[in-house]
């Protein structure tokens, strides 16, 4: 009697081991499927980014910015068809912050170890472009920390746009070639802060200086108003250029000699 007292006892304490090595396994198992669900939560993270919207801005115009379809942008948001977005309010982007970031700015900060063929890359651009926008020379380097900007859809619709707003004044244009000076011995001569008609220079005054022809032929005169393509701000007419010059202006750029210089020579419409 007490033998099978004894085995039935045993009995009762294997099955209860049993049970509880069956529920630390499934305890266990939960614990690995917690673990599992945190670790892609934290990559899907990674790999999103928050965009805050800002005035103009619609779904359709935010997707088209990120290279997504609406559709996407607004199930990944949660959003219905009808839903209305605020300005301030943050969207949900299928990218890491960095690059929601950069996309949004079409401005890049360059790291350690980028090239502007990796940037282009990462943007879908080319290097010719980004080189061409940020009016660097071909063989420029670029260094850390340094902001560049990106020729994306929108940022160059944008520029269009405000170019587009700026242009209208006067009733004559004309496309001229537009060189750039500064207040130095150099590019002026021993008076570098007195123009013609006695006017005088001072840095941050919007200025040019025109070809003889301008002012004979084209009916300009000291005070002038022109806008030049691409150029914000009105400018006044303060100089003359020297004779063997023809259809032709000199941007004056204050003391930035630099500046100047990298202007260079271009083809502009000026309206007056």
């Amino acid at each position: 009697m007490k033998k099978v007292k004894e085995e039935k006892e045993e009995k009762r304490l294997a099955s209860l081991k049993l049970e509880e090595e069956e529920k630390k396994k499934e305890l266990e198992k939960e614990e690995e499927k917690r673990l599992e669900r945190i670790k892609l939560a934290e990559e899907k993270r990674k790999n999103q980014g928050l965009y805050v919207i800002e005035k103009g801005d619609s779904l359709s115009t935010i997707a088209a910015k990120f290279g997504m379809k609406t559709n996407a942008l607004r199930e990944l948001n949660n959003l219905e068809k009808k839903s209305a977005i605020r300005i301030g309010k943050k969207l949900t982007i299928p990218y890491n912050q960095k690059r929601v970031d950069a996309i949004a700015r079409a401005e890049y900060i360059v790291e350690k170890g980028d090239s502007f063929g990796s940037i282009a890359k990462d943007f879908n651009l080319t290097s010719k472009a980004i080189i061409e926008h940020n009016r660097l020379k071909r063989k420029a380097k670029i260094r850390l920390g340094q902001k560049i900007r990106l020729p994306l859809p929108h940022a160059l619709k944008k520029k269009r746009r405000k170019t587009k707003l700026l242009r209208p004044i006067g009733k004559r244009k004309l496309r001229v070639t537009a060189t750039a000076y500064s207040s130095h011995k150099a590019q002026t001569d021993k008076t570098p802060f007195l123009a013609a008609w006695n006017n005088r220079l001072r840095p941050g005054v919007k200025s040019i200086a025109v070809s003889r022809d301008m002012l004979t032929r084209y009916g300009m005169k000291n005070g002038t108003k022109v806008r030049i393509s691409g150029l914000p701000g009105i400018y006044r007419v303060r100089d003359k250029m020297n004779k063997r010059y023809r259809k032709r202006i000199d941007i004056y750029m204050g003391l930035n000699k630099r500046r100047a210089l990298r202007w260079g020579r271009r083809s502009v419409v000026i309206y007056w």
